[in-house]
């Protein structure tokens, strides 16, 4: 888990007494990078970093700067817990302004039970108060084990429904089981989803509808959907998953997946540091037959495509999930001659 957020108050420069000087531009101010680290059922240790994002505030941030704060939780729409409160502890000077929280009897995040702790923090330079954040997180322990997503302990198959831009009906969602992939899921779509608990796969896709985004626009919005847990998969072009490398290997828990063309000969290399391939199939169509044995350590998850259907019809879609389920079981036992084709890590619909 790893959520990078910008402040949410503009401070005043000190060394500055012009009104058009004293607030600085907000890419200029510092990011908070908060990261899980060992975590378990007794206890999970919660770290805060300040980033300065200008080089000549760099030093004095690092040399003078305290980040001080509490996390206060759990809070979650399904379930009533006594909240209690965390203090972040600093853990001293060095490269970075760093402190911890360190969580007893910790609740994870999950789509069962979306447990949420409310972050207050701020950055201290000397007696001047430089930034503040304020922000919801979830404690979200998912990973890959073999072939498939892990999370909070548990094997995971997520059964997607692909969805275009715009609203969701997050609450159909859920009561049906269901995954939703969306392209650029916006604020609202992932802030719902995390109080509500519905895994989301985002699709950053460059050119969608009448747009076309840049990478380093793919890059910040990679970087601002970090903060929802509710985001578990992030879906990249491969030229976005080589170019964005540096982003990606500061992603934490959040899943990084490349879409392929499943009908056509796998590609012979992967960017590095991806988890996942996303393999997209025509309307009932199967992979092409060198995919058997292709990238034999990556989860594989199947985009089945169909236009003609809608979004909203999640129980429908969920369904025909389960026959894509059945259809790519078959094709691996008749391509598999020596062993059977491993398991997919999930099926998406739409």
């Amino acid at each position: 888990m790893t959520f990078v957020s910008d402040p949410t108050v503009i401070p005043t420069d000190s060394k500055s007494t012009d009104d058009s000087r004293s607030l600085r531009k907000e890419e200029l101010l510092p990011r908070l990078e908060v990261t899980l680290g060992e975590a378990n059922e007794i206890r999970a240790n919660v770290f805060v970093q300040v980033h300065a994002r200008a080089s000549d505030d760099a030093a004095t941030i690092n040399a003078t700067g305290v980040v001080q704060g509490s996390l206060c939780g759990p809070f979650c729409r399904w379930s009533t817990t006594l909240p209690s409160r965390t203090v972040l502890r600093d853990l001293g000077k060095g490269k970075t302004v760093a402190a911890v929280a360190t969580v007893g009897d910790p609740a994870f995040w999950s789509p069962e039970l979306p447990n949420l702790y409310r972050l207050e923090s701020d950055l201290s330079c000397g007696e001047k108060v430089v930034a503040t954040w304020s922000q919801e997180i979830g404690l979200r322990r998912l990973g890959i084990r073999g072939h498939s997503f892990w999370l909070d302990g548990k094997r995971r198959v997520p059964r997607g429904v692909a969805h275009s831009l715009g609203s969701v009906d997050l609450t159909t969602a859920r009561s049906s089981f269901a995954a939703v992939l969306q392209n650029w899921p916006e604020d609202n779509i992932c802030t719902e989803a995390d109080e509500i608990g519905v895994w989301l796969m985002a699709r950053l896709w460059p050119d969608e509808g009448s747009k076309t985004r840049s990478s380093e626009a793919i890059s910040d919005r990679l970087k601002a959907i970090g903060q929802h847990p509710s985001v578990c998969c992030v879906v990249l072009s491969m030229q976005d998953a080589v170019r964005l490398q540096s982003v990606i290997c500061r992603r934490g828990t959040l899943l990084v997946g490349c879409e392929v063309d499943g009908v056509a000969s796998p590609p012979e290399k992967i960017p590095s540091d991806i988890d996942f391939l996303l393999l997209t199939l025509s309307r009932g169509a199967v992979p092409h037959v060198d995919w058997i044995n292709a990238h034999e350590t990556l989860p594989l998850v199947a985009w089945e495509h169909c236009e003609e259907h809608s979004s909203d019809e999640f129980i429908r879609c969920r369904q025909q999930c389960d026959a894509l389920q059945s259809r790519l079981a078959a094709w691996g036992v008749a391509n598999s001659s020596e062993r059977v084709f491993r398991d997919w890590a999930g099926y998406v619909f739409g």
